[in-house]
């Protein structure tokens, strides 16, 4: 296996897509220093991947595309790509297909006799991308690798030995040298996968290890997760546990609610037995309503009997009784909702009473702690104003001997502070002059470098614009060349063109003709023979040779003229003798096959050629350059005749009445002067007998002109690559040309700016020195006011020294801060103290806002059943307000029954409170009777009443005199209701 080829497009110095041969010996490359000779190894280097970026001289894998002399960042924009093929000689079988699927992934791979391997390099605008090919298919570095492997060549194998490899073999040492046989030979191979093995062996037996360690750890976690169930066995088995106890508590407080139900039904009974009384009462009632109904009618009637006016005067006084008995019974209604209303709020505070006492109850113990934590602060504060006393006692006794010291002390170091103060004050203002004068010098030094710079880039700008000059001279004379160069190549494409168009032409001819030939050629062949001669020829009958066509050959050159000359007789049937003849006609008979023409060789005469006429043009009998064996020389006599071939019909217009001609064109000229010519000429048959028909020659006129075509097309696609790569060359002349220009002018408007600049920059250098001798002044004059602050200073200190050497004896210090201390724990205590105050205020604070809530309550309570007595004896005073009024009504209707109303009227006082509710809506007057009676029996309660439960019996008498917020509007009947309620704790149902 052996390099074949070596295709280079866009890669390093190959700008266009160049290929090189490479045969199987030896190939030689010569050519001139940088001709690229070294670019063909380091192509064969990057297509095959046997080296590194480095290693084929080169950064990264940008640098290896074709740059026709750009810098960098320079150039085209877009996409740019470059690619090197490499076709490997493989027939001689070093690599098997299957190797080379196996490698592709792929099995469409063509034929393994020739291995192409590409590498392309691709540059983005954001990055760059490499690919891999193997005979087409898209593969990896690794694939490629493993394949050439296969084959012996490797990466670190010497199949291509660079510059400078010799010499280092030479200079190697024996060792070194057997490194290289041993690679060379696939030992090294060998000991590099030995090598691996004990290295994955090691890696195999930590793994092990670690596995050990962790068998371990999952044991122990194992025995941890075992205790772990015990004790959520023995858990589960407490909760069990736990629920048959919680089952026989639910069971007994079960029968608790059993007991309340019976409790609950007999009360029922009762209420019942209270309802049928009442339903009893309904009746009588109804019966009253009744009587009362009747008199009405009876009323009504004496009215109508009376006079007009007078019945005028009792109606008007009627209808003014009936609307106050409609007002009262409205009242009555209002006042029985001012009843449930009360009822509602009563249930209400009760509930409110009994939160606020759990409250209280809580306030209460929290104010307990904090009571007995108060104490205890106050106790230790006691002790430390004591111990306090003591020491400033003793200080006292002492500091009556220093007080004059002390306050020669305290007057030096105020003094002290004072000086420091005025000389910190001083000293910041040196700090900012000292910045101010640094910085003014960093100043100046900056302005003086960049004037520096300024000047020394000033000669460079100018060198830089007088390069750009001559850069842009060169760019517009290589724009103007390649201008010449697109213009070549476009007179050239048009050249192409007009040959491609010829070519077409004639391929759109030779497929007609070709579509003719096939529609004419049946199921039988490409001869398309009639059915008689192919029924004949099928029948295999003994002495039958076939039709004349398939018996004979000729050269494609002269088939259209030999063919057309024999015309229809290359269908005849060539026989033995009549007898065979004469048998196939009648089995054509028999089959109903249609009629042929049978030649029998033994009938037909063998006619001589007359001599070839020496006129330019003539070819030569058609007999003799038809191929056909000599026993059959009499029929293809009869077939061919004296027919003479020549070129053209001016040659058979100059012979015509001599000969019957035919010319390479199939155009046939009789002796007797009949033309016969045209398009689409030549014979439906053809000679056959070298296995080519007129179809497949056509075919093959057709295939040459097609690859003629395709190898224009390809003239012109190379062109059109020559013309892109012109064009894009031309585009970036003409870039670079702009942008040279723009680089000229702003080399020159830098350099403007440049000369401005430095005229500013010697301005403000001298306004920075000025500022800066100002500056030195201010700090030379603040130098001596500082000297003679420190002067000062140091007398005050040493008066300090003085006299604390004086006091240095004495134990006020020690006392002083045992002293401090002291205090420091005494208002650490009272912070305590007035902390605990507060707490103890505020929780006293929140348990009288809860008493008085649990009083506003009761007064709730209170006002509520108030409310409620006030309501019901207002119902009972509208009642009988109602029945004056129906009293008054019956007197006005009639005299006569003054006694039997006056009976009546005395039956209805003696109960006042229920003949009118009762009358108008009973179930009212139940309810309002139930609410009564619940209201009078609590308020006469020493307890809760029956089916109210709490937690505290403390119950207390209270007089009208004890209840301040009491409505002056109480009546007797709410003052006794509200006699006894609960001290601290509510009732709940």
């Amino acid at each position: 296996m052996h390099i074949k080829e070596l295709v280079l497009d866009n890669f390093k110095s190959f700008g266009r897509r160049t290929r090189i041969p490479f045969y199987e010996d030896f190939t030689v490359i010569t050519g001139p220093n940088g001709s690229g000779k070294s670019n063909i190894i380091d192509g064969v280097l990057f297509a095959l991947g046997l080296a590194r970026t480095r290693g084929i001289r080169a950064e990264k894998l940008t640098d290896l595309i074709y740059n026709p002399g750009f810098e960098d960042g320079e150039g085209p924009s877009g996409d740019r790509e470059a690619s090197v093929e490499v076709v490997l000689d493989n027939s001689d079988g070093k690599l098997d297909r299957s190797q080379v699927v196996s490698a592709a992934g792929s099995d469409d791979v063509g034929d393994a006799g020739e291995i192409t391997i590409k590498r392309r390099v691709k540059e983005t605008e954001d990055n760059y991308y490499s690919y891999y090919y193997l005979n087409g298919r898209s593969v990896n570095l690794s694939d490629i690798q493993d394949l050439l492997a296969q084959a012996g060549v490797t990466p670190e194998g010497y199949n291509v030995v660079m510059q400078g490899d010799v010499t280092d073999i030479i200079n190697m040492t024996p060792h070194e040298r057997r490194g290289i046989i041993d690679e060379i030979a696939g030992v090294a191979e060998f000991d590099a996968k030995k090598e691996d093995a004990f290295g994955e062996l090691e890696t195999v037996e930590e793994r092990i290890d670690e596995a050990d360690l962790r068998i371990g750890e999952k044991e122990e976690r194992i025995e941890q997760l075992a205790d772990e169930r015990e004790t959520a066995l023995q858990y589960q088995g407490l909760r069990d546990e736990k629920e048959e106890y919680e089952s026989y508590l639910k069971a007994a407080e079960l029968e608790e609610k059993r007991a309340d139900l019976g409790g609950t039904r007999e009360s029922m009974e009762s209420r019942e037995d209270e309802l049928e009384e009442l339903r009893t009462e309904l009746d009588e009632r109804q019966a009253r309503v009744d009587d009362l109904e009747a008199e009405l009618d009876e009323i009504n009637r004496e009215i109508e009997r009376k006079g007009e006016d007078e019945q005028i005067a009792i109606k008007a006084e009627i209808e003014e009784i009936k609307g106050d008995v409609s007002r009262l019974e409205g009242k009555i209604e209002n006042q029985r909702e001012r009843v449930e209303e009360a009822e509602t709020e009563r249930r209400d505070a009760f509930v409110a009473i009994d939160k606020k006492t759990e409250e209280i109850d809580e306030l209460d113990a929290e104010i307990r702690e904090t009571k007995v934590e108060k104490a205890n602060v106050k106790s230790t504060l006691t002790s430390k104003q004591t111990e306090l006393a003591e020491v400033q006692a003793e200080i006292d006794s002492v500091d009556t001997e220093f007080d004059e010291l002390k306050a020669d002390l305290a007057e030096k170091k105020e003094t002290l502070e004072e000086r420091r103060a005025e000389k910190n004050e001083q000293q910041r203002e040196k700090d900012r002059l000292l910045d101010d004068a640094r910085r003014r010098s960093n100043e100046i030094g900056d302005v003086e470098d960049e004037i520096q710079e300024t000047r020394e880039a000033i000669p460079d700008l100018n060198a830089r614009v007088s390069n750009l000059h001559s850069e842009l001279d060169k760019a517009e004379k290589n724009k103007a060349s390649i201008d010449g160069v697109i213009e070549d190549l476009r007179a050239e494409k048009e050249g192409h063109q007009s040959d491609l168009a010829e070519v077409e032409e004639d391929i759109r001819a030779k497929q007609q003709e070709y579509s003719k030939l096939e529609a004419r050629a049946g199921d039988s062949g490409d001869t398309s023979w009639p059915r008689a001669v192919t029924t004949v020829t099928n029948a295999q009958f003994s002495g039958v040779h076939g039709p004349v066509g398939e018996l004979a050959s000729v050269s494609g050159e002269y088939a259209k003229a030999c063919e057309t000359a024999a015309g229809g007789r290359l269908a005849n049937v060539v026989v033995d003798d009549d007898g065979v003849g004469s048998d196939c006609i009648d089995y054509l008979k028999q089959r109903n096959a249609g009629r042929a023409t049978f030649l029998p060789i033994t009938e037909m005469d063998d006619r001589g050629l007359p001599s070839l006429p020496n006129d330019p043009g003539v070819v030569d009998f058609a007999r003799n350059l038809v191929d056909y064996e000599d026993r059959y020389e009499p029929i293809f006599s009869y077939v061919l005749g004296s027919t003479l071939v020549v070129e053209d019909m001016e040659t058979a217009r100059h012979l015509m009445g001599s000969y019957r001609m035919v010319t390479l064109d199939g155009d046939l000229v009789e002796k007797s002067g009949a033309m016969t010519g045209g398009s689409g000429g030549g014979s439906r048959y053809s000679f056959s007998k070298s296995g080519k028909g007129k179809l497949e020659r056509v075919a093959e006129e057709i295939h040459g002109l097609e690859d003629e075509r395709q190898r224009i097309k390809s003239e012109i696609a190379d062109i059109d690559d020559d013309l892109d790569d012109a064009r894009s060359r031309a585009s970036d002349a003409a870039e670079k040309v702009r942008d040279i220009e723009s680089d000229i002018e702003r080399a020159e408007e830098k350099l403007e700016e440049k000369e401005e600049r430095i005229g500013e920059l010697e301005t403000r250098l001298e306004e920075l020195r000025e500022e800066r001798e100002s500056v030195d002044e201010e700090m030379t004059a603040l130098d001596e006011e500082i000297d003679a602050a420190d002067e000062a200073i140091a007398s005050v200190e040493a008066d300090i020294e003085e006299l604390e050497s004086e006091l240095a004896d004495s134990k006020i210090p020690e006392l002083s801060a045992e002293a401090d201390e002291i205090r420091a724990d005494i208002e650490d205590l009272e912070a305590r103290m007035d902390d605990l105050d507060g707490e103890l205020n505020q929780l006293q604070l929140e348990k009288q806002y809860a008493e008085d809530a649990v009083d506003d309550h009761h007064d709730t309570v209170e006002s509520a059943q108030s409310k409620k007595a006030d309501a019901e004896e207002q119902i009972d005073e509208f009642d009988e307000q109602i029945a004056d009024k129906e009293a008054a009504l019956r007197r006005n209707a009639t005299p006569s029954r003054s006694s039997r109303r006056s009976s009546r009227t005395s039956k209805r006082s003696a109960r006042p409170s229920k003949s009118r509710s009762a009358r108008r809506n009973p179930r009212a007057t139940n309810r309002r009777a139930r609410s009564s009676a619940s209201s009078r029996s609590w308020s006469r309660c020493a307890r809760p009443p029956s089916g109210w439960s709490g937690r505290s019996t403390r119950w207390r008498s209270r007089s009208a005199a004890t209840t301040p917020r009491r409505s002056p509007t109480t009546t007797p009947s709410s003052r006794r209701s509200s006699d006894c309620r609960p001290r601290w704790r509510s009732w709940s149902r």
